[in-house]
């Protein structure tokens, strides 16, 4: 069984390699100031490969390109509205943590104008805040800023022959960080203030994500600090969680809710990239060196004000606040099409299972 393993890892490392050489190559495409339906269609969405279009025309013409950038139109533009805020000690929420843990943060609700001001004098308050929230919440949260950017990317749309299942407002700064994770959706991101540094692999490379078991805990306010108004500490989650990632495929929605009841989660345990937090340090970190077991280490790319990234469903990716400014994003969700790439990852999933290289996805 050890030597059939043995095998198996190798073959699934080769496709690892041929997948790098005969398709998606060791960088992001950059295309500049647009892109072509028919394009990206053929060479992006029909290669489940990354694309970043730099400046992307369209973009720049949005009033949210220069509106959002401006302090006082958003406090006292959406000052008043209620939104909800994940707060963590450290900006890693949805994250193992040490002992078996998996971390959600503490969901707050409270006037945007508040969260802002939060998140401009967070510093030393040993609290990090970010807008986080899914299920399309510029619609549903912020409805007000769907003034200043549209209801669908047009370029996107016409490949993907569908309008977008949900729009999402992320709005953060250092230290926040995303883990590596898989959406079931075709993703179109779009920077429109500050920066952030994505880092992809495929999803064929998921026997590499080392996937475990955790029992989630959620943050919360720490009632024995007197002292410390802020302080948050990891407590048992309580009643029904949030699972980041879910589709519309019939089992995993039941085992997503299965997982919720029983207050476990299967995650990465690959913790996210520390290199970017020192940028000039020579050394890989811990999490890159697990990564680098087959010398195809992730994609990585910058993604600036007027920036526009796809992520190709499935991909695994995770993501860094790499500007001093805050950094306002709004991405996309597209429903995917469950077509042979999706197959091919099933199957490479299963296998990963099956040889004890990733945990099971079943309780």
């Amino acid at each position: 069984m050890a030597d059939l393993e043995t095998r198996l890892r190798l073959v699934l490392e080769e496709l690892s390699r041929d997948t790098r050489e005969f398709s998606i190559g060791n960088h992001v495409s950059v295309e500049h100031g647009g892109v072509e339906p028919v394009a990206f269609l053929r060479d992006c969405v029909g290669l489940s490969k990354p694309v970043l279009v730099r400046q992307d025309a369209g973009v720049l013409a949005w009033p949210a390109h220069s509106l959002w950038s401006d302090d006082e139109y958003m406090v006292s533009y959406v000052g008043d509205v209620e939104v909800t805020v994940a707060l963590t000690p450290d900006g890693l929420a949805d994250c193992p943590v040490t002992d078996g843990l998996f971390a959600l943060p503490k969901y707050t609700r409270m006037p945007f104008r508040e969260f802002w001001h939060l998140l401009n004098g967070c510093i030393g308050k040993g609290i990090v805040p970010y807008l986080q929230q899914q299920n399309s919440s510029l619609t549903e949260e912020v409805p007000e800023l769907l003034r200043d950017v549209p209801g669908g990317i047009a370029w996107a749309e016409n490949s993907f022959g569908k309008e977008p299942e949900a729009i999402n407002l992320w709005v953060g700064g250092r230290p926040s960080r995303t883990s590596w994770h898989q959406d079931h959706f075709e993703n179109i991101y779009v920077v429109l203030r500050g920066s952030k540094t994505v880092r992809l692999l495929p999803p064929i490379d998921s026997f590499r994500m080392k996937l475990k078991r955790y029992e989630q805990q959620s943050y919360d306010y720490d009632d024995d600090d007197d002292d410390d108004d802020w302080k948050l500490v990891l407590v048992p989650a309580q009643g029904n969680t949030t699972i980041k990632k879910e589709d519309n495929d019939d089992t995993r929605s039941e085992r997503v809710h299965e997982e919720e009841e029983k207050h476990t989660v299967l995650w990465s345990s690959i913790l996210p990239c520390s290199c970017l937090e020192a940028p000039g340090t020579r050394s890989l970190c811990s999490s890159c060196l697990e990564l680098d077991n087959t010398g195809m280490m992730p994609l990585e790319v910058r993604v600036d004000k007027g920036d526009v990234l796809y992520i190709p469903a499935c991909w695994w990716h995770e993501i860094h606040h790499t500007s001093d400014d805050v950094t306002i994003a709004v991405n996309y969700w597209y429903d995917m099409t469950h077509d042979v790439k999706f197959a091919s990852m099933t199957a490479v999933d299963t296998l990963s299972e099956i040889f004890h290289m990733n945990e099971s996805r079943h309780v």
